[in-house]
């Protein structure tokens, strides 16, 4: 259900913006309600950086809504709350038409192996300057959760 942009110039803010109209005409509420949302956090997200947003930044906040949503979703089920859940599957699967295609793992692993190559061989002390560096190289097409799980399992313990 991954999101095409209409024009390949055009910014993911302002698909958000296209489809929000799209969804108010053909009275889609819960879409609408969603896109809001979504919209609502990218601006505070620009006021809290003193910028306009790119496409870069509106992935990040968009990745943290999913997050926030899948942890809720756990909730609903811990509860039972079939109708809480139903809804909020829906929004996560907008939510994240709207991210770029995640890479795979076998990729993934390649890019962290690489990395660590370049690094000179770090251990597990090394982990934060590890990920920071795949996370800049993998350019928002891997989650954290992701990363931090494969540059665990490539890092040796200290020596």
């Amino acid at each position: 259900m991954h999101m095409e942009r209409n024009n390949e110039n055009m910014s993911l803010k302002e698909q958000i913006q296209r489809d929000q109209m799209v969804a108010l005409k053909n009275k889609e509420t819960e879409k609408l309600s969603v896109l809001r949302m979504m919209w609502s956090a990218v601006r505070n997200a620009e006021i809290d950086a003193r910028r306009e947003a790119l496409d870069d930044d509106v992935v990040s906040v968009i990745r943290r809504q999913v997050k926030q949503s899948e942890d809720a979703l756990l909730d609903f089920q811990k509860g039972g709350r079939d109708d809480l859940v139903r809804k909020t599957e829906h929004e996560l699967a907008l939510l994240r038409s709207y991210l770029p295609t995640e890479m795979s793992d076998e990729a993934l692993r390649a890019l962290v192996s690489k990395i660590i190559g370049e690094m000179g061989h770090p251990d597990a002390s090394q982990f934060g300057r590890v990920m920071g560096a795949v996370m800049k190289e993998a350019r928002g097409e891997a989650s954290g959760e992701r990363v931090k799980k494969i540059v665990t399992d490539f890092l040796p313990e200290k020596k």
